[in-house]
C-alpha cells in the first residue's frame, strides 16, 4: 500500500463479530485473502429520515429486538435502502411494519430486493393513496385490510404470499397493476369494490371459490387502456360494468355465474366456450343477451 486511504464498498467479507450485545466491537474482515480487525458499532435499533422531497418529513425507525419498523410523517418517502447506513439485511429482519397516518404513498421496492420473507403484519394508514410496485412479496402475512383512501396497488405486489388467506378491499380502489397477488394459494374468496376499473393477470395461482366484482364504468375485456381481465372463480358474481366481446372466452373456471342488473354488453360471445359453466342467474334488469354469448357452453342446465 502507498498509504492512501480508500473507501472499499464491495469484495469484503465480515468473518467474525460479536452481535450478542450492543456497543463498540471488533470485527474481523477478509478482503481477497487479507484479514484485518476494524472497530464497528453494533446497534439494536436505528432511525433514518427518508421523506421525499424533504427527508425530514418522514422518519423510519427499526427495533432489532422486536423486528418492528415504524414509518411516520407526512407525504411520500424514498426506498429504505436509499438512506445512508441502512444494511441490506434489513429486509430479512422486519416482522411488523407500521405505516402511520400522514403517509400518502409507499415507494416502489421500498426494501432492497422484493422479498419480505419475515414480514408477518402490515398496518396501512387511512391517508395512503398508492402502494408502489414490487412490494411485500413472499411474506408471512395472513390477512390484509386496505384503507378507503387507497386508489392504486402497483404491479408485482404481494406475490408468492403462501400464508395470505384473506383480503379486505375498500371502496375507492381503482387499479391493481399487473401480476399482483400471484401465487397466493390460500386465497379462495375475493370481493372487490365497485370502483375497481383496472386489473390484469393478477391473482393467478389462486383457486378461487367465490368472486364478486364490477361496478359502474368497469370494462371486462382482453385489451384496452383500463380494463379487467384474467380473473374468475367457481362462483362468479358480476354486479355491473360492460362485458366486452369474448371477455371470458373459453374460461373453464366459472361454474356458477350471476349477472347483476347493471351489467351491459358490447359485442358478442362474452362467455363462449365456458365448458364448466352450469348455472346462470340473470337479473331482471338485463333485457337482452348478445349473440353467441353462451355459445359452446354445453354444461349449462339452468338459466334463471
Amino acid at each position: 500500500s502507498d498509504g492512501t486511504d480508500t473507501d472499499i464498498k464491495s469484495g469484503y467479507t465480515i468473518i467474525q463479530v460479536d452481535t450478542s450485545t450492543v456497543g463498540e466491537k471488533t470485527a474481523v474482515v477478509n478482503y481477497f485473502g487479507t484479514s484485518a480487525e476494524i472497530p464497528v458499532i453494533v446497534l439494536d435499533s436505528f432511525s433514518v429520515q427518508v421523506g421525499t422531497p424533504n427527508k425530514e418529513d418522514v422518519t423510519a425507525t427499526f427495533d432489532l429486538t422486536t423486528g418492528i419498523m415504524n414509518i411516520s410523517g407526512t407525504g411520500e418517502f424514498s426506498p429504505i435502502y436509499s438512506a445512508e447506513n441502512v444494511p441490506e439485511s434489513i429486509i430479512k429482519r422486519v416482522k411488523i411494519l407500521n405505516i402511520g397516518n400522514g403517509i400518502t404513498k409507499i415507494p416502489s421496492m421500498m426494501f432492497p430486493g422484493t422479498d419480505t420473507i419475515e414480514l408477518e403484519q402490515l398496518s396501512l394508514p387511512n391517508t395512503l393513496e398508492e402502494i408502489g410496485g414490487g412490494n411485500f412479496c413472499a411474506s408471512k402475512i395472513k390477512q390484509l385490510s386496505f384503507p378507503q383512501s387507497l386508489k392504486k396497488i402497483g404491479g408485482q405486489c404481494f406475490t408468492n404470499s403462501a400464508a395470505l388467506s384473506k383480503l379486505d378491499f375498500s371502496e375507492g380502489l381503482e387499479s391493481i397493476d399487473t401480476m399482483s397477488f400471484n401465487n397466493c394459494p390460500l386465497l379462495t374468496q375475493l370481493i372487490f369494490p365497485s370502483t375497481l376499473k383496472n386489473m390484469q393477470y393478477s391473482f393467478q395461482g389462486s383457486t378461487l371459490e367465490y368472486l364478486e366484482i364490477g361496478g359502474d364504468g368497469a370494462l371486462f375485456a382482453t385489451s384496452g387502456s383500463a380494463y379487467i381481465d384474467r380473473i374468475s372463480a367457481k362462483n362468479t358474481v358480476i354486479r355491473g360494468g360492460t362485458i366486452d366481446n369474448g371477455a371470458f372466452y373459453y374460461n373453464n373456471t366459472v361454474e356458477n355465474l350471476s349477472l347483476g342488473e347493471a351489467v351491459k354488453w358490447n359485442g358478442s360471445g362474452q362467455f363462449n366456450g365456458c365448458s364448466n359453466l352450469t348455472d346462470v342467474s340473470i337479473s331482471n334488469g338485463i333485457t337482452s343477451i348478445p349473440g353467441n354469448c353462451f355459445n359452446g357452453c354445453a354444461m349449462i342446465d339452468n338459466i334463471v
